[in-house]
Formats: structure tokens, C-alpha cells, sequence
């Protein structure tokens, strides 16, 4: 991988979420971090790692570009830093980029920044993921996410696409628009609250982190029943793509 468009050295920073989320959760192959971090490295870029939706377990490990070997230079994080509690926001910086302003003054400062309230938020939450093992959870139930979801996909006419890590997973159908319609109401009814978006055709599936086994099942299998009504049944084989870490 190089970088080509601007030039030689012309290329600041790259910025990448390690699972794209709204864009239906494409789960990278194994290879493709480590390029991004080599590219990087030969321009002279700063690699920053956009964690808001995969930070703070939601892949089953703290981050997500830890799936891959790789140390991004920035990493920027929210949502799962309060559970959504308090908005707040952080910037996370290597070693080699903080020493930079050892010796430069970063000028910079927000009306809320660093709201007693929220912080207060973000040390309880921190603490909460800690005693209750919830990172593990999701690594544990991981599979079982991706286990449920082919099992949907299995139900459904014509191609379906099944994408997983953690507990981040995604249906890819290929369906016309009255029909994403009529799911968002066979959600409805059956109370599951879902990111079903018919312009890309998939349903994002990001369970709480302290769900468990018995709620997982109940939920997917659900929305099982939920795609099936609105989509109709199949017997075709799902087409499943591979998601590091999550082997059904």
C-alpha cells in the first residue's frame, strides 16, 4: 500500500475507524491495518484510530485496532468512555507524539472541557467494565453473536451477507425498500430497537456489553423472526464473510 494521490510526504495524518459501523460494519481483512500502519510509516503520517463506536470492549477487546498488530499514534474515543451517560470526549496520544509538546504549547480549550460531571461518569464506567469482566463478555459472546446471525441469514431468500466482531454485527440483505420498511415494523412490535438502514440494506447489531448468553440468543433470534416476516423465507445458503476472531 502507498500513498499516491497528493504526492510524495504530502499525506498528514490517516484517519480510520477499525470497524466501519455505519457503513454496515466491514470487518477488515487481517492484512489491511498493518499495510495502513507501513504506508504510514514510509510518508511520515500519523495513524489515528477513530475508536468512538469500536472502543471500550464493544469488539471484545479494549480498542479495536487491538485485533490487529498494530500501535496507532492518536487514538480518539466517546460514546463507551460514559456508556452514554454524560457526553465526553478524549484524545488518546503515543509517547512520540506527546513529547512533541513538551517543549510546544498546545494552545486549546473548550467551555465543558473537563466537566467534573462527565469525568465523574467516565471513572465510574471505566471501573464498572473493570469489575464486571465486560470486555471478556464480549470477546466470550462473540461467536455466539456470529453463530445467531448466520443462523438468520440461513432463513432468508437470496443473498445475505454476515458480518461479526464482538459484539458489532451486521445482516447485509439485498431486498427492495418496501420491504426494509415493513422490518422496521415487525421490530417495532417485537421491541427490539435495531440500526436497520435500507439506502446500504443492513442491520447493525450492537448489543450492551452485559448482555448474556439467554438475552443475546432471545434478541438475534427474534430479529430473526422479524427479517423473516418482513423479507420472506429461504432456504439458500447465507454468503458469510470472515470476521477475525469471531469462527462461528
Amino acid at each position: 500500500m502507498t500513498m499516491t494521490l497528493e504526492g510524495a510526504r504530502s499525506v498528514a495524518a490517516v484517519i480510520l475507524e477499525p470497524v466501519p459501523g455505519a457503513n454496515g460494519v466491514l470487518v477488515p481483512p487481517p492484512e489491511y491495518w498493518p499495510m495502513v500502519r507501513a504506508a504510514c510509516d514510509a510518508e511520515g503520517a500519523l495513524l489515528i484510530a477513530d475508536e468512538v463506536l469500536t472502543g471500550f470492549g464493544r469488539t471484545g477487546k479494549a480498542f479495536g485496532y487491538q485485533h490487529w498488530s498494530v500501535t496507532p499514534d492518536i487514538i480518539t474515543c466517546a460514546k463507551g468512555l460514559t456508556s452514554g451517560y454524560q457526553p465526553l470526549g478524549a484524545v488518546i496520544v503515543h509517547d512520540r507524539v506527546a513529547r512533541y509538546f513538551d517543549d510546544h504549547l498546545l494552545a486549546c480549550g473548550l467551555t465543558y472541557y473537563a466537566h467534573p460531571t462527565a469525568c465523574a461518569a467516565a471513572v465510574e464506567t471505566l471501573k464498572l467494565y473493570d469489575d464486571e469482566q465486560l470486555f471478556a463478555n464480549a470477546a466470550r459472546l462473540g461467536p455466539v453473536l456470529r453463530r445467531e446471525l448466520d443462523a438468520v441469514a440461513a432463513r432468508l431468500p437470496g443473498r445475505t451477507f454476515v458480518r461479526s466482531l464482538g459484539l458489532l454485527g451486521a445482516l447485509e440483505i439485498e431486498a427492495p425498500a418496501a420491504a426494509w420498511t415493513r422490518l422496521g415494523h415487525e421490530l417495532a412490535a417485537r421491541k427490539l430497537s435495531l440500526h436497520d438502514d435500507a439506502r446500504r440494506g443492513t442491520c447493525v447489531v450492537a448489543p450492551p456489553l452485559c448482555i448474556t448468553d439467554d438475552e443475546l440468543v432471545y434478541g438475534v433470534r427474534g430479529l430473526g423472526d422479524a427479517a423473516v416476516a418482513a423479507f420472506g423465507a429461504g432456504g439458500a445458503a447465507a454468503t458469510a464473510t470472515t470476521a477475525a476472531g469471531d469462527a462461528p
